[in-house]
């Protein structure tokens, strides 16, 4: 299965494999985005490649500007339409919830 290229900086993407797990991960040293690590190779080509649709991109990027906290995002007191756009990712595989928190692949 092919990579999609780093949705942030457009280079190449390479997937990294450590003996128990796999992620993907940008090839330009000065970006540093990744994805969690998978138990399975197929499931870290999945997140990297949905991640790669700009509209989600730019409401993910924009809801972590405002919203979060250590990397992960709460959606408590967020208005109605961020909360919206933030079960959108959910649903879309671009974010992962876990004990209440929201955070990207």
């Amino acid at each position: 299965m092919k990579l999609n290229p780093c949705p942030f900086c457009g280079s190449s993407a390479e997937l990294s494999d450590d003996y128990l797990f796999f992620s993907v991960n940008c090839t330009n040293a000065n970006c540093e985005i990744e994805t969690k690590r998978f138990r399975f190779k197929l499931d870290a080509i999945t997140a990297w490649n949905k991640r790669h649709n700009p509209l989600h991109q730019a409401m993910l990027n924009s809801l972590m500007k405002r919203y979060a906290v250590n990397g992960k995002i709460s959606d408590v007191g967020m208005p109605i339409y961020d909360r919206e756009c933030l079960k959108l990712l959910f649903e879309q595989g671009v974010l992962s919830l876990s004990n209440g928190l929201y955070y990207p692949y």
